[in-house]
């Protein structure tokens, strides 16, 4: 059985490291973007906005969600678009996979 790199755990940041602004990490040669939700605890995305692609480590933390900096799109841990700022009644319209 030949061993899978990605069947494992991998440290992506300290404890301490991982505060109020988000952190870009790679990990086996995929950009992942690190912080915490409004509990505290930790998460980790794909480093893209799934509109523009831009990196979401560059955006900001906002009510324990990571907003885009490009147009404001904003994710909660799980990956889902939880808003969008260019429809009126904020709904989502994507989901990172």
């Amino acid at each position: 059985m030949p061993l899978r790199l990605r069947d494992y755990w991998y440290i992506a940041a300290n404890a301490r490291d991982l505060r109020s602004h988000p952190l870009q990490r790679t990990i086996l040669g995929e950009d992942v973007v690190l912080f915490r939700d409004d509990t505290n605890k930790p998460a980790a995305l794909r480093d893209r906005c799934a509109h523009r692609n831009m990196r979401l480590s560059l955006g900001k933390v906002h009510d324990g969600c990571i907003e885009c900096p490009y147009h404001g799109w904003t994710y909660s841990r799980d990956g889902a678009c939880v808003a969008v700022p260019s429809f009126a009644d904020d709904r989502a319209a994507c989901a990172i996979s």
